[in-house]
């Protein structure tokens, strides 16, 4: 029997159809890869201030433990840094106009001057 296509072709054919379908598996899965990836930087990240936290602990369980605390002071200050940046532009606007500092707190050069 003879074969119609010779081994060096049917490799080539089959090395494209595995490609093909590893990279059409890539596309499909591309936002849970980008959260793999995203997730494992940040375990990178913090690797060091969980280390830092278990020097402190109690020998029992102490991973667990660092891993919430580090967790918990990151978004403790994630969200003092977010409801600070809601309220920066008014008290831009307050200090400015004298309300939070009093005029003389500020000086006379920086006292908002009347147009009257």
């Amino acid at each position: 029997m003879r074969r119609v296509l010779d081994p060096g072709t049917l490799r080539a054919a089959w090395t494209l159809l595995v490609l093909a379908g590893t990279l059409t598996l890539i596309y499909r899965l591309r936002t849970v890869l980008l959260l793999l990836v995203f997730s494992v930087v940040f375990a990178y990240l913090i690797f060091p201030l969980v280390k830092l936290a278990e020097r402190g602990l109690p020998v029992a369980r102490r991973c667990p433990l660092a891993i919430a605390l580090v967790y918990f002071v990151l978004i403790a200050v994630l969200s003092t840094l977010a409801a600070l940046g809601e309220k920066v532009p008014e008290m831009s606007t307050q200090i400015q106009s004298g309300r939070i500092l009093g005029k003389r707190a500020l000086g006379d050069s920086y006292a908002p001057r009347c147009c009257c």
